[in-house]
């Protein structure tokens, strides 16, 4: 809090200023208390008007929380192209961006938000993401060395950054760091399905369909609708010959979100139900 009034002296004085009109006015006039409802009234609606493309970035970080994500972004837009300080909307918008295939004009969102001082949670969140942008962009590499990288500067990382991670080792074929990495995410975070499903989908690649089967189930269990798993799910019902329960999952994995971010498409299940 104080390192946000010492970057922003303008608005430091205004808030002061208010604060200090209301104790005049609450110890030396003889306003009715209706009276001084109306003048703290005016205050704050002059508060906020100072303060209103924050005030936007705040309302919007609260749409986001509670899932709605359109109404967020309409008000991080609104607040960044009139150049609001939040990294957090920043980071948020790039977020809604590149789930709807709109990685172009995520990545430059989040190497502003870099530069405008984030509190370390949300450095962290902010280098994940970036380290998204470069898988989606093709650039594998780039992703494994923000995220290498974020390990080596941070004297902790979540099971989040390290699941991620595991599976950008899982892409390059060295399976042998992907495992480990799970594993370690798992130890971490026992709940984190994306480890799970990073295992199973090691097994499957693999042929060991049972350690597949249960790491795809567990996963499961803490996120019922991952499309990953239910299509893993499905490929080893279909490679035993189960068609009828394969469909079954293939269908589910449909039904689920799938945006850029996932680790499979609409048109490989689509493609991998039809062939059944």
């Amino acid at each position: 809090m104080k390192n946000y009034f010492r970057k922003n002296p303008r608005r430091s004085f205004i808030l002061g200023s208010y604060l200090l009109a209301f104790i005049f006015m609450f110890v030396f006039t003889r306003l009715s208390l209706a009276g001084m409802l109306l003048v703290y009234l005016a205050l704050t609606l002059v508060y906020i008007g100072v303060f209103f493309v924050d005030c936007a970035a705040v309302l919007g970080n609260i749409y986001f929380g509670r899932g709605n994500a359109d109404r967020a972004a309409a008000l991080y837009q609104f607040s960044i192209k009139r150049n609001t300080k939040s990294p957090s909307a920043h980071l948020y918008y790039a977020i809604y961006l590149l789930r709807r295939n709109g990685v172009t004009e995520a990545a430059p969102l989040l190497e502003k938000a870099l530069l405008l001082k984030p509190k370390l949670m949300t450095e962290k969140n902010i280098q994940l993401t970036r380290a998204s942008c470069r898988w989606v962009l093709g650039n594998v590499d780039g992703a494994i060395e923000i995220l290498e990288k974020m390990r080596v500067t941070y004297e902790y990382v979540n099971a989040r950054v390290i699941a991620t991670l595991a599976y950008m080792y899982f892409i390059k074929g060295d399976m042998e760091q992907a495992e480990a990495l799970s594993l370690a995410a798992i130890e971490d975070t026992p709940e984190s399905y994306a480890a799970w499903d990073n295992l199973g989908q090691i097994y499957y690649r693999k042929n060991d369909l049972p350690q597949a089967k249960e790491a795809f189930q567990k996963a499961l269990s803490f996120k019922d609708e991952m499309p990953e798993s239910l299509y893993g799910l499905g490929l080893i019902a279909r490679d035993e010959n189960e068609n009828e329960q394969a469909a079954e999952y293939f269908t589910k994995a449909l039904s689920c979100a799938i945006t850029p971010l996932s680790t499979v498409t609409r048109e490989q299940i689509t493609e991998a139900l039809e062939g059944l």
